[in-house]
Parts: C-alpha cells; sequence; structure tokens
C-alpha cells in the first residue's frame, strides 16, 4: 500500500464572528481510514435499530445491494459485508435500485406498500 494523499479543500465551510473559515488539509491513507473506522462504527446502532424496526434479523437478508458516493469505500463495503456476512452484489444497477426505493417508498407514504422486496422485483420484470 502507497503513501497515497491528496489535500481536500472546502471554501467557505462555515463562519465565526462572521469571518469565513476555510478547511485545507494533507489527508493520507492512514489517516482517511483511521476516520472512516470511527465513522464505521456509529452505522453500527443505525443498522441494529433497521434490522429491529423491520423485525428482521442478519440471517434474514439474502442480499446486499449498495447504492451512492460512500458505498464505494471498500472499508464501508467491508463494514457490511463483515456485518451481513456475505459479500456484495456488485451486478446491480445503482440507478434501478433508486428506483425501487422510490416506489417502495411511494407505497409507504400512500398507504400501500409492497409486502415484501421480491413483490416490487416481480412488478418490474
Amino acid at each position: 500500500m502507497g503513501a497515497h494523499k491528496t489535500l481536500p479543500s472546502l471554501p467557505f465551510l462555515i463562519a465565526v464572528a462572521r469571518t469565513p473559515r476555510h478547511l485545507e488539509m494533507d489527508l493520507n491513507t492512514q489517516r482517511f481510514r483511521a476516520a472512516g473506522a470511527t465513522g464505521g462504527r456509529s452505522l453500527s446502532c443505525p443498522v441494529e435499530q433497521a434490522l429491529r424496526d423491520a423485525g428482521l434479523s442478519v440471517q434474514h437478508i439474502d442480499r446486499l445491494v449498495f447504492v451512492g458516493g460512500p458505498t464505494r469505500m471498500p472499508m464501508v463495503r467491508s463494514f457490511f459485508e463483515t456485518i451481513f456476512g456475505r459479500q456484495a452484489e456488485m451486478g446491480v444497477d445503482p440507478m434501478e435500485c433508486v428506483a425501487h426505493g422510490a416506489a417502495i417508498q411511494a407505497g409507504v407514504l400512500n398507504g400501500t406498500p409492497p409486502k415484501t422486496a421480491s413483490a416490487v422485483r416481480r412488478q418490474s420484470s
């Protein structure tokens, strides 16, 4: 593993006493991974809560599908793959996943959610 580094720059991130403050820092792989490990641990509680709310356990989850920016990070993928004990699906169209999720949420808001996620797959086929 090489010593990769970057210089993130976020101008006008906040204002203190009406003075803009900017974020500019050297960020290397080691520091990035350390920060990510802390963030990854903070994801455990929401995942566990979501499973409880759904009345499910990790054994009920048969597929992991990642959609979105942070899920492209190896440490995020690894975190979820460890929790659920399986590899993530790699051949899934992220835009299609977003569309299915939006359809499910629309049904929830409308009072007619599908009984299972597989019902959404059957409806779209």
